[in-house]
């Protein structure tokens, strides 16, 4: 009833669904929601494309991987960048990517290759109702396109900035973590009137300074007449 009053021209379209098994997993559609959320997003012959989003532009890019299929190097990187542009393509509405995006395709020596890996993105965008333009794809196998934003990105909408990262997409590493620790330790005991420092720090962390460290806390225990002790927090992450 709401189509044939709202879209009559389109109400032959819609079909009632009564399969038992449920629509999204009949369809497979959770798995393309997954894949539009995905930083990478595998090809066909092995090889993968990998979006990363930044303030002045979204990069894409293209590598081989695991890709064999194709005599020799050559022919193997136009068949990936072939397989990449049409899932560029694809992923670029699905996500309705707007703004600069950069692609860094595989290299490739023959120009006939690269003109065929241009054409065949510029065929694959012709569905796109978003206004694109074209950049050739440079020595360096970068190519740059324009393309108009029909609505806020789809990681806008479904998505927050990592708390622990600050979408930065980096953490520091154990050791890094396990230095800055031992740094503020070290501060805390040269406070006036402090007999004892008690440290709660992530199990991984505590390991490499009990092992690593120990002498160096051992150091700060005698020069400052201070007991310190480190417990550790399996639910603690490093920063």
């Amino acid at each position: 009833q709401f189509m044939n009053h709202v879209m009559p021209e389109s109400a032959s379209r819609v079909k009632r669904y009564r399969d038992d098994a449920a629509l999204f997993s009949r369809f497979q559609i959770e798995h393309q929601i997954e894949t539009a959320f995905s930083r990478t997003v595998n090809l066909p012959s092995g090889g993968a494309i990998v979006i990363d989003h930044t303030e002045a532009l979204v990069s894409v890019d293209v590598n081989s991987a695991r890709a064999t299929r194709g005599g020799d190097i050559e022919e193997t990187a136009t068949r990936t960048n072939i397989e990449a542009a049409d899932e560029i393509a694809r992923q670029m509405r699905l996500r309705d990517l707007g703004g600069l995006i950069v692609i860094d395709f595989i290299d490739m020596e023959e120009s006939k290759n690269r003109r065929e890996v241009e054409q065949r993105l510029r065929d694959a965008m012709r569905q796109d109702r978003a206004r694109v333009q074209f950049s050739s794809i440079s020595k360096f196998g970068l190519l740059e396109l324009s393309r108009q934003r029909l609505r806020p990105a789809l990681s806008e909408g479904n998505h927050i900035t990592c708390p622990r990262c600050n979408g930065t997409g980096h953490i520091r590493d154990t050791e890094s973590s396990a230095l800055q620790i031992l740094r503020i330790i070290q501060e805390e005991t040269l406070k006036d009137n402090t007999a004892a420092v008690h440290v709660q720090v992530p199990v991984e962390v505590t390991s490499f300074l009990l092992n690593e460290k120990r002498t160096e806390i051992t150091k700060i225990e005698l020069k400052q007449r201070c007991t310190v002790l480190l417990v550790p927090n399996k639910p603690l992450e490093t920063p």
